[in-house]
């Protein structure tokens, strides 16, 4: 729910502190929401590593009214002594679509290139480098646990830290 002023009632006003117990729960009404973590890992070897992931939701209307919930993942792994690095974008088909919805209402777009695009995207598969997620998006509306695909999973426990757990191609990280 919005009030006057764009913000949520349910989120604190400008300065307040952040109750995380709500405020980290998934808002299932809102438009965009996000889940966004960085650290960086040192070896025991003394080899340091970066880690970045983001859970993303996405909600939107469609022409008919009916809502339309779309999930992406992005997380990269970068080794520091390293050129190489790793990771990728993942969406469910629905945020494929939302995708394609916002592309094809774009009017500032160059028509041929937004006309490319909506091409590309005809056949429900993203352009590659992302891909589409392996699994399902599961997502608790009482407590931060989100599942994305068998490729991520976002988990706060109950001491209050989180658990991520990626699983790449060739590298898994928890």
């Amino acid at each position: 729910m919005q009030v006057g002023n764009g913000w949520r009632t349910d989120w604190p006003p400008s300065g307040a502190p952040l109750d995380l117990g709500c405020h980290d729960l998934p808002h299932l009404e809102c438009g965009t929401e996000w889940w966004s973590f960085r650290c960086r890992l040192t070896t025991k070897g003394g080899g340091e590593h970066g880690i970045i992931v983001m859970f993303l939701r996405n909600r939107i209307r469609k022409v008919d009214g009916t809502p339309l919930s779309g999930h992406t993942l992005l997380w990269a792994h970068g080794d520091c002594g390293s050129p190489s690095n790793s990771g990728g974008v993942w969406l469910d088909r629905a945020a494929h679509d939302i995708q394609r919805l916002v592309i094809a209402d774009d009017l500032i777009m160059d028509r041929r290139v937004r006309s490319a695009f909506i091409e590309a995207m005809s056949d429900g598969v993203p352009i590659p480098p992302d891909r589409l997620l392996p699994g399902s998006v599961q997502m608790s509306a009482y407590r931060l646990d989100l599942e994305y695909g068998d490729v991520a999973r976002l988990c706060k426990q109950d001491d209050g830290s989180y658990q991520i757990t990626l699983a790449g191609e060739h590298e898994q990280f928890n």
